[in-house]
């Protein structure tokens, strides 16, 4: 039932509780969806199948039969399939670094000089411009249309909503659906772009 309280001295009405715990609830439902979400979703990227993920392969791993070579991994492959230091971050769960760690390998394995090197280690102003998306689609699906042609310095916000919406119409390209516009990916939410993250990671 709904009570009176009192903060710093001042009743709050039964009217401004009731708007409060439409807020409040929001928010419980919202934890709660995540917590789920963590459970049956995120906790499912772990380092094994990080490095059975498609595309998680140097270009020269297989011969002209199709046959695994035994050639040394590429510095960049050994390091995203090394274990050590998953779990050494106080902001980012295992889950989470894998994430990142896939980000950072497609990136810098289909990159080819497109852009600056860069390393991804937050999934808001570091993906921000839809740079590191568009090479990531790229190195799934090389022959995507429209995010070949990034715009680069991105000097405005029209700069990054353009690239956003190219990110919008390649998931559109490729035949794959997920709710995100392009003012979402161009303001972004960390949380709600770890999850695009990781249907990224599951359907590319």
């Amino acid at each position: 039932h709904m009570q009176q309280t009192t903060s710093g001295g001042v009743s709050a009405t039964r009217r401004q509780l009731e708007k409060l715990f439409y807020v409040k609830s929001a928010d419980a439902w919202t934890n709660a969806i995540w917590q789920t979400i963590k459970i049956f979703l995120l906790n499912r990227v772990t380092p094994k199948a990080l490095k059975m993920t498609p595309g998680m392969r140097d270009e020269h791993e297989d011969d002209e039969d199709g046959q695994a070579t035994s050639k040394k991994l590429s510095p960049e492959l050994q390091a995203a399939l090394d274990v050590k230091g998953l779990a050494d971050s106080n902001l980012y769960s295992v889950p989470e670094a894998c994430l990142l760690r896939w980000l950072n390998f497609h990136f810098t394995k289909a990159n080819n000089n497109r852009f600056p090197p860069r390393k991804i280690a937050q999934f808001d102003v570091d993906l921000q411009d839809g740079i590191v998306f568009a090479i990531v689609i790229l190195s799934h699906i090389p022959t995507c249309h429209h995010v070949s042609a990034m715009k680069f310095p991105c000097t405005s916000e029209d700069h990054v909503l353009s690239n956003n919406q190219n990110i919008v119409l390649a998931l559109q390209e490729v035949q794959l659906q997920y709710p995100v516009t392009a003012s979402e990916l161009t303001h972004p939410n960390p949380r709600d772009n770890m999850l695009f993250v990781l249907f990224l990671f599951q359907n590319l």
